[in-house]
């Protein structure tokens, strides 16, 4: 019983991985948004700095996921998705949202993001999985907006 336990645990490794992944990015969001509005560190440190955590995120996420595929472009990969991370964490940033908020619209576009890379390195990348992740995105965007009290 305890070895059909263990191989059930471990036999989807993939979803918990991709699980356990999106909880540190959303928790490297969380304290990048966080940090930012309590002006401890100037605005340039946080955004080294979590360019950096989701440079090895990404990275690692790639190579545990996708070993089949060259180091080269598991590399450019994960600096793609660090830096349009980052940048849409500086967008984000400007909304009028408290930082819990904008972690979450963080790490959904990461998820995202993560998805279309996936189909892209199976082969399997076409107009369907975009137009399903865009309409995903966007009805989670507005979800999160409605969560949110706009003080005028």
């Amino acid at each position: 019983m305890i070895l059909g336990i263990k191989n059930f645990v471990f036999i989807d490794r993939e979803t918990i991985f991709n699980f356990l992944y999106w909880i540190l990015y959303f928790v490297a969001s969380i304290v990048f948004f966080a940090g930012e509005k309590a002006g401890t560190l100037n605005l340039l440190g946080y955004s080294v700095l979590t360019f950096f955590v989701f440079y090895l995120l990404s990275k690692e996420s790639l190579d545990f996921l996708y070993s089949e595929v060259s180091v080269k472009k598991r590399r450019l990969l994960a600096l793609g998705v660090s830096f349009i991370t980052i940048q849409a964490a500086h967008i984000i940033r400007w909304l009028p949202l408290g930082f819990l908020n904008s972690a979450v619209m963080a790490t959904l576009l990461i998820v995202v993001l993560e998805d279309l890379i996936s189909y892209h390195l199976k082969g399997a990348l076409n107009r369907q999985t975009i137009i399903k992740n865009a309409v995903v995105l966007l009805v989670m965007v507005f979800l999160i907006f409605l969560a949110v009290r706009f003080q005028i």
